[in-house]
């Protein structure tokens, strides 16, 4: 943790009374975010500040109010980020009506007639955003940092369903190493978006305005006398080579957070992991080849992962092997090919053990349309807002809000650690439960909350030395 912030990349929170807006900005280079309003999107409507109340700067803290309609009102503490200089934002809503409010969104926006993020340099503007990494056109062309790209000719919505798995977004000019980053510093109820787009006025680099978001329900409600939380955010301006750009918003999350963020404390950054499925092998694998493949592993690494990826289930009449969730029902105790891997799960085990290996495997909960889980339990199945099933790739997947259904996926983890002895599992194919936007649970909660059981659960399950 810095004790004194670089006066070139320090950020000072300026309020504006009488527009509602505010300006995190550098005093000396000028480089920041200007005319910054705060606004919660109900359907089509939205509310926004026509002033701010009650400015108080003190020993570091700067704190406002806004009032977006009568008796609903948002409180906001800005206060030095606790590793570097930058603006950690923490807002809460406070609903003082009689009335239930409810909305469907909420951020920061860059108000009519403001200049919105600046950096007082040359260049082309571009952003940094992982969800740039899924539009590659590979094998025809990589680029050296591919999540950078120039802004979007046409308006775009980035993070909305949460395929980008860093909720951060970093705004540069080309051939210049000095950023504007915003990201969340939590992610309890909602996750955070941006909206970026060619500037539309020519003071400005870029219009732009983030906004948090979920799935699972269309509202969120505060009651009549409630107070709630919303996310916090990060604001950061660093100077930073692209390849290290990520560094400093995960400093401020492993200072916020502590023990609970990983971050580059991870044995994932460390420990080098042989797959599986890589080389072409994919689902042709078998004891006797693992066996081969665990002795070279362990002479090559010495040391790390030996993660065993998808075939090692019984074969399916449709598939080459079943391979999902349903192999795991209504127990594990036909999970297992007993033909390729007549020793099950423990030689696999004990003999990367033997070699200094950390196993690991692959596991998915999502299942086959027709299988025995969506056969048994059509209420288990995650639905869309006409009780549809959703469909993603060819596969459904679970409704976490149904007890039964965390339940059934609390004893399977706890089967794959505790009684075959895997010390890691490879968490794939499980997101779509919670990123299709037409997604709604029958009992209630938004998507992040699920997301944060299923993964909080399995560390709490596992402890802290199970890499997932």
């Amino acid at each position: 943790m810095s004790s004194k912030p670089d006066p070139a990349t320090a950020l000072r929170v300026q309020l504006n009374a009488r527009t509602g807006t505010f300006d995190l900005c550098n005093t000396i280079t000028g480089d920041g975010w200007y005319g910054l309003q705060f606004f919660v999107r109900c359907g089509d409507k939205q509310f926004r500040p026509h002033q701010l109340k009650s400015p108080r700067h003190q020993q570091g803290k700067t704190t406002w109010q806004v009032e977006l309609a009568s008796g609903l009102q948002v409180y906001f503490e800005a206060v030095p980020s606790p590793a570097d200089g930058g603006i950690w934002i923490r807002p809460r809503m406070v609903n003082r009506s009689r009335r239930t409010f409810r909305f469907t969104s909420y951020g920061m926006a860059t108000a009519p007639g403001a200049r919105g993020p600046q950096l007082h340099q040359a260049g082309l503007p571009v952003f940094a955003h992982c969800e740039n990494l899924r539009y590659e056109n590979l094998p025809v062309s990589r680029q050296t940092y591919p999540f950078i790209r120039p802004l979007p000719e046409t308006g775009r919505w980035f993070g909305r369903q949460g395929i980008g798995p860093i909720p951060m977004i970093a705004l540069g000019r080309l051939d210049q190493n000095r950023w504007l980053l915003e990201g969340s510093a939590s992610q309890d109820r909602a996750t955070a978006s941006w909206h970026l787009s060619l500037p539309t006025q020519s003071d400005r680099m870029l219009d732009y305005c983030s906004e948090y978001v979920w799935n699972g329900q269309s509202q969120e409600a505060l009651a009549a006398g409630q107070t709630m939380a919303l996310e916090s955010c990060l604001y950061l301006l660093v100077t930073a080579k692209p390849d290290q750009l990520y560094e400093p918003y995960t400093a401020e999350l492993a200072a916020i957070h502590g023990r609970r963020f990983a971050g580059t404390t991870s044995r994932l950054a460390t420990e080098p992991v042989y797959c599986t499925w890589n080389y072409g092998i994919y689902t042709n694998i078998t004891e006797e080849a693992c066996m081969k493949r665990i002795k070279l592993v362990g002479q090559l690494q010495r040391g790390g992962i030996f993660q065993l990826d998808h075939g090692y289930q019984p074969p399916h009449e449709s598939h080459s092997s079943w391979g999902y969730l349903d192999a795991y029902y209504p127990d594990t105790s036909h999970t297992w090919d007993t033909v390729r891997f007549p020793g099950g799960p423990r030689r696999i085990v004990d003999e990367s053990h033997r070699h200094g290996l950390t196993p690991a495997i692959w596991w998915t909960p999502r299942m086959n349309i027709g299988g025995p889980i969506a056969t048994d339990h059509p209420d288990w199945i995650a639905i869309n807002r006409h009780g549809k099933p959703i469909e993603h790739v060819g596969d459904l997947h679970l409704d976490y809000s149904v007890p039964a259904v965390r339940d059934f996926i609390q004893r399977t983890i706890h089967t794959v650690i505790h009684n075959w002895g895997f010390a890691g599992i490879k968490l794939d194919f499980f997101s779509w439960a919670f990123d299709a936007p037409d997604l709604v649970y029958r009992h209630g909660g938004t998507s992040v909350q699920w997301r944060r059981w299923l993964l909080g659960m399995i560390r709490r399950e596992l402890g802290c030395q199970v890499l997932i």
